[in-house]
């Protein structure tokens, strides 16, 4: 069976971010995705991962307001699905139809980032924004 990622550690009793530099030796634990923090922290990760994509995909969309995107995220096995419903306040939303047609490509390529490393080709254009 295969291993969860680790996406922080207790450092000395401390929840810490996997970058933090350890300049002395320390009780370091891994926290992963199997346990509640671990989920907690990837589940807002990907909320603002997810918010800044599409701030740069489609800032002409920020206009309009406020937009809630509800998600969900299902382990099956060993792969995860992810669900998510945006909505918006407003009428004909013009940021709800390029949504419609933009997070398919921002997913595919975030997929391919979290997996290889690397973002599918077609999104590579938006890494000087960050």
């Amino acid at each position: 069976m295969a291993t969860a990622p680790a996406v922080a550690a207790i450092v000395d009793g401390r929840l810490r971010e996997l970058h933090t530099p350890l300049v002395r030796d320390a009780d370091v634990t891994p926290v992963t995705l199997a346990d509640s923090d671990g989920a907690r922290i990837y589940r807002r990760s990907l909320a603002f991962l997810l918010v800044t994509a599409a701030s740069e995909v489609f800032p002409e969309a920020r206009l309009e307001g406020y937009a809630r995107l509800t998600y969900e995220i299902e382990q099956q096995k060993e792969s995860v699905k992810l669900t998510f419903i945006q909505e918006i306040d407003k009428p004909d939303s013009k940021l709800i139809g390029m949504a419609s047609n933009g997070w398919p490509l921002i997913l595919a390529s975030l997929k391919s980032l979290l997996e290889t490393g690397e973002p599918l080709a077609e999104t590579r254009r938006f890494e000087g924004h960050r």
